[in-house]
C-alpha cells in the first residue's frame, strides 16, 4: 500500500477528512527542505494547510505523493476531536480539565516522546 491508498481508506471507510504532510527523509530531516524546520513531518504540503483536507478520492490521489505523511482533520468534519498533553504542564492541564468537568470518556491514547494524544 502507498500513502494515497492509506489516505483513501481513512476517507472512505472512516469518513475522515485527510491532507498530506511533509514526510521525514532517511537522515531524519523534514522533507520540506528547510534544514531548521521546527515541525519535521508534521506540517502540510499544501499552501492552504488543513483547509485542503478532503474525503474526495480524486483529490486525495492527486494531493498525496510518495514520502508524504498523513494528516487527519479533527472536529466536526471527521467526527472526532483530539487533546494533546505534553510534559508536566500538560498533565497538570488534564488534571484541571478533569477536575472542572469530570472524567474523560474512554478513548484511544497515543503516547508520544513528550506526552500523549487522546
Amino acid at each position: 500500500m502507498n500513502i494515497a491508498q492509506d489516505a483513501e481508506l481513512y476517507a472512505t471507510r472512516k469518513q475522515f477528512s485527510v491532507f498530506p504532510l511533509h514526510g521525514i527523509t532517511e537522515d531524519l530531516k523534514c522533507a520540506c527542505g528547510n534544514p531548521n524546520c521546527s515541525s519535521p513531518g508534521k506540517h502540510p504540503t499544501t499552501s492552504n494547510g488543513v483547509k485542503a483536507a478532503t474525503k474526495d478520492v480524486r483529490d486525495i490521489n492527486s494531493m498525496f505523493k510518495v514520502g508524504d505523511n498523513l494528516g487527519v482533520s479533527t472536529g466536526e468534519v471527521s467526527g472526532f476531536g483530539a487533546l494533546e498533553f505534553d510534559g508536566q504542564g500538560g498533565e497538570i492541564s488534564v488534571g484541571t480539565l478533569i477536575g472542572g468537568h469530570g472524567p474523560l470518556c474512554p478513548t484511544l491514547i497515543h503516547f508520544t516522546e513528550n506526552g500523549r494524544h487522546m
